[in-house]
């Protein structure tokens, strides 16, 4: 799973159009490793915190790799300044590896809901809202914006980078609400 966000980063920050096509095709052997690993895990029932960190991990070099590929390929449309550009890729970058922290914490004390609690969130989920959710997570966002951004490099309209700023304005309030959840946990205990 490592070598696949590497590989697809390497070519999709290159200026090519058959590169950023290669580089999503590896994104996408990645995606699949990633949805794979847990699966034959739990059909093999062997699990390990070795793979548990593993996983963890290969997120937090491919997600970075990632996002200086798609950054490099928004400084190639030349759109906005460079610096206003780098800024949002860092806030972006910054949300999601604190957000996965927030989780792995959560994992690691134990904490997770209630079983009530689990069960009112999913019953009073719509739809919507839980593609939101499932839009804001790195590996999906990865998946379904990729070819928005592959298609936008053609045509040069630049509609992916807006997108992707609304992208970052979602997680960004996400990761306010998380922080104060995750705060308002230990004020309760």
């Amino acid at each position: 799973m490592i070598l696949f966000g590497i590989i697809g980063s390497i070519f999709f920050a290159l200026p090519y159009g058959w590169a950023k096509i290669v580089g999503y095709i590896f994104w996408y052997l990645w995606f699949t490793m990633d949805l794979s690993d847990g699966e034959v895990a739990r059909y093999t029932h062997k699990f390990s915190k070795y793979g548990v960190e593993m996983d963890y991990m290969a997120h937090l070099i491919d997600h970075p790799l990632m996002n200086i590929a798609l950054w490099l390929t928004f400084l190639e449309f030349n759109l906005i300044n460079t610096n206003l550009l780098a800024l949002i890729f860092i806030v972006s970058i910054s949300v999601e590896l604190v957000l996965r922290n927030i989780t792995a914490f959560q994992y690691y004390k134990g904490y997770s809901g209630t079983t009530q609690e689990l069960q009112s969130t999913r019953q009073n989920a719509s739809i919507l809202k839980y593609l939101l959710m499932q839009a804001t997570l790195y590996p999906n966002f990865i998946i379904l914006f990729t070819p928005i951004i592959i298609f936008d490099w053609f045509i040069k309209s630049g509609i992916a980078l807006y997108f992707y700023i609304g992208w970052m304005v979602y997680c960004t309030l996400i990761f306010i609400r998380t922080i104060y959840k995750t705060v308002a946990i230990f004020y309760k205990n």
